[in-house]
C-alpha cells in the first residue's frame, strides 16, 4: 500500500529544513540536493512541492509577511490608543518577530544583498511589504495630525523615515552576538515620542 503523505506537512518540513541550510551554507552555494537530502527524501521527490529554492523561499517570505500584515492592520485600525504608541507597538513586532527566527534574519539579509543585483521577482516582493509598511506609517501619521496629537510634519518622508528605521534594526539584529534589541526598541520609543505635540 503507498505511503499516505501530507502534502502541506511535508511542504513546511522542507521549508525549516530549507531555512537551516540557507543559514549554515548562504542561499547561493544551496542546491535543492542539499535540502533535499536535509529533508531525507530524494533530490526529484522535492520538485512536487517546490520548482526551486527561490520559491521555497518566496513561500516562507509570503507566509511571514502575510502574518505580520494581519497583525499590523490590527494594530493600524484599532480606534483605541495614542498614534505614537501604535507606531512603536507595530515597530517592535516586526523587530521581535525577526529577532525570534535569526535564521531567517541571515537569509534575509542575504538576499535582500543579491536581489539588488537581479532578481526582480524577489525584489517586487520585499517591495510590496515595505511599501505596505510605509503607507501605514504613513497613515497612521495622517490620523495622528488630525487627532491634534502629532506635530505637523511631512508624512511621506517621516513614513519611508521610520520603515528604513525597522530596516536597520532588522540588520543590527542579524548581524549582533547579542540576542537582545530590548534596549534598541526602548531608545526608538523616546525618539517616536518626540513626534508629540
Amino acid at each position: 500500500m503507498p505511503k499516505v503523505v501530507n502534502h502541506k506537512q511535508k511542504k513546511i518540513e522542507i521549508v525549516e529544513e530549507a531555512m537551516k541550510i540557507f543559514a549554515q551554507k548562504g542561499f547561493s552555494n544551496t542546491r535543492l540536493s542539499d535540502i533535499a537530502r536535509g529533508c531525507g527524501i530524494g533530490r526529484t521527490s522535492i520538485y512536487r512541492y517546490f520548482s526551486n529554492k527561490e520559491d521555497i523561499f518566496i513561500y516562507v517570505i509570503e507566509s511571514i509577511f502575510r502574518s505580520l500584515q494581519e497583525e499590523l492592520k490590527k494594530v493600524m485600525e484599532r480606534d483605541q490608543g495614542e498614534t505614537t504608541e501604535k507606531i512603536k507597538e507595530i515597530m517592535e513586532k516586526i523587530a521581535l518577530g525577526f529577532n525570534r527566527e535569526r535564521n531567517l534574519m541571515i537569509i534575509f539579509v542575504e538576499m535582500r544583498i543579491l536581489l539588488q543585483r537581479g532578481n526582480t521577482v524577489l525584489w517586487k516582493k520585499l517591495q510590496v511589504y515595505q511599501d505596505f509598511l510605509t503607507r501605514g506609517f504613513e497613515d497612521l501619521l495622517e490620523q495622528g495630525m488630525e487627532r491634534g496629537e502629532l506635530k505637523i510634519i511631512e508624512k511621506k518622508s517621516m513614513a519611508r523615515s521610520l520603515t528604513l528605521i525597522v530596516d536597520s534594526l532588522v540588520l543590527h539584529a542579524a548581524f549582533s552576538r547579542k540576542n537582545s534589541i530590548g534596549p534598541h526598541i526602548e531608545n526608538l520609543g523616546n525618539l517616536i515620542d518626540g513626534l508629540k505635540k
